[in-house]
């Protein structure tokens, strides 16, 4: 299984990528305009992040009701999402 991995930022497209376990079996699912969820399919639990216009949420500060949008229930999720 993968470990949770330090974000990847594309600048160029302002997203940024966040694996927490294999996503391999894994499916997307848009939890609003900017954000997709990864999840896997036998056990439902987030696998990863893509978070779409990264730069401008974060300088807004609408990262921080992010937790609740997806149902953060791990410890880096809430992480990425606290801190951006």
């Amino acid at each position: 299984m993968t470990q949770y991995q330090k974000p990847y930022y594309d600048a160029e497209h302002d997203v940024i990528y966040v694996t927490f376990a294999d996503k391999s079996n894994s499916y997307g699912e848009d939890v609003s305009e900017n954000v997709t969820v990864m999840r896997d399919y036998e056990t439902n639990g987030i696998t990863g992040l893509i978070i779409y216009d990264y730069a401008r949420l974060k300088q807004s500060g609408a990262l921080g009701v992010l937790s609740s949008l997806i149902g953060a229930d791990n410890s880096e999720t809430k992480a990425v999402v606290r801190t951006g």
